[in-house]
């Protein structure tokens, strides 16, 4: 099963053991390293190297809450998003045989089960945001003293969000004027503050994905009463923020 997207994995440089750890959990979900020498064939001396690549590296995979202590892949689609860029053909590829449709056939189970889990690396911040932002359905909130991490692809998922109808609310530092005043003019809600809190985007005020520089990591957390208090706490920011005057876009 999923051999294209494994080839195409390869292809790109990523390990044997690398490609085959990815793609089983991207099939069978999340698994203990023990399991994961047994199914992906990787040796057991190897497995947490392999693992803390796949996490740190290519941020393709995420860290479960609890114990046993497991492991599970991040969606597919949006790896690769980060990996290829805008080589579609590439991507689409690598996505057939049901890849996409493997991970989120199994995905919501896991979110049942699961309160909070760990991803490692920018990469990994930032494709867990992606897949994230994907489930949305009402609204999302993001407070960052630093937004230099919106490229291309996250323009696009804003874009996106705000085109379906649904909510983006963005409170930074003056020094990212020019970013807000973008999103602004797109339909965004921006505002900005002198003390803006260290990074979190909450989504639909279910889920928190809390990031974190030292070392570069990111925390998602779903437990209500925690997630609760956070909203509480971006409304209450961004109520006291600056608002920006947005500069009239002339026909």
């Amino acid at each position: 099963m999923l051999e294209q997207l494994k080839d195409v994995l390869k292809l790109l440089k990523w390990t044997e053991g690398q490609a085959s750890v990815y793609c089983t959990l991207v099939e069978r979900g999340a698994m203990k390293p023990a399991d994961l020498v047994i199914h992906a064939g990787v040796a057991q001396g190897k497995i947490y190297s392999v693992l803390d690549e796949l996490s740190a590296l290519k941020g393709a995979v995420i860290k479960l809450d609890g114990r046993p202590t497991k492991y599970d892949a991040q969606n597919p689609r949006y790896v690769l998003d980060r990996l290829l860029g805008e080589v579609g053909d590439l991507k689409e590829k690598a996505l057939q045989q049901g890849a996409e449709e493997a991970y989120e056939k199994r995905y919501e189970q896991m979110v049942r089960e699961t309160t909070c889990w760990v991803v490692q690396g920018i990469s990994g911040v930032m494709v867990q945001l992606h897949s994230l932002v994907a489930n949305c359905n009402s609204s999302l909130k993001v407070t960052d003293p630093d937004l230099n991490w919106i490229g291309s692809s996250e323009h696009k998922m804003f874009n996106k969000l705000l085109r379906e109808g649904k909510a983006l609310q963005v409170l930074s530092t003056p020094a990212f004027k020019d970013i807000l005043e973008d999103l602004g003019n797109n339909g965004a809600d921006v505002r900005t503050s002198n003390g803006v809190s260290p990074p979190y985007y909450l989504v639909d005020g279910t889920a928190v994905l809390l990031r974190f520089s030292l070392p570069d990591c990111g925390v998602v957390i779903r437990d209500g009463a925690f997630v609760r208090g956070k909203v509480e706490q971006f409304d209450s920011d961004f109520e006291h923020g600056g608002k920006l005057e947005m500069e009239s876009i002339e026909d």
